[in-house]
């Protein structure tokens, strides 16, 4: 097994490469996602910039957020980036009602992944304290997307 430490602003260039490395399947787990920002240079647009190459490339992307809630704090984002991403062809689905989704991941290809505290948002990315592992391996990769693929099955589709 080979795992690296995320810490903090690392997020970008170490989940950028991790989604440029995938070649079949992409996974995504948040409680809460932002839109790309309009300024072309914030972080967050390099990993949008990342899906939608892969997207272009045939990689089956699917994203997971928190539950969707009448349009309140982290759902009315969520409800945009699955807005967003449905104009894209990427999946969206949010989790059953009687749960929140806190676990955040990103798996590709079944093998690899990133679990850990940060969102796909601005603060995450420029002013929490934020902490996190990538992690090569297969079997814990196994496990992590069988409980992707559990949650996705229950999830709720964003219509």
């Amino acid at each position: 097994m080979e795992a690296n430490l995320i810490l903090d602003n690392k997020f970008i260039p170490e989940v950028w490469a991790l989604i440029m490395k995938t070649k079949s399947t992409l996974d995504f787990s948040f409680y809460k996602a932002e839109l790309p920002p309009l300024k072309q240079r914030e972080k967050i647009n390099l990993i949008y910039q990342a899906i939608f190459l892969k997207k272009k490339e045939g990689v089956t992307i699917r994203f997971l957020l928190n539950r969707e809630q009448p349009l309140r704090g982290v759902s009315r984002y969520n409800v945009a980036v699955a807005t967003f991403l449905k104009e894209k062809n990427i999946p969206c689905r949010f989790l059953n009602d009687s749960r929140c989704c806190h676990a955040k991941f990103i798996i590709s290809d079944r093998n690899s992944f990133y679990i850990g505290s940060h969102n796909l948002s601005r603060n995450a990315v420029s002013k929490n304290f934020e902490a996190g592992v990538i992690i090569n391996d297969t079997n814990l990769g196994l496990d992590i997307n069988d409980r992707f693929n559990s949650l996705w099955d229950s999830g709720k589709d964003f219509i």
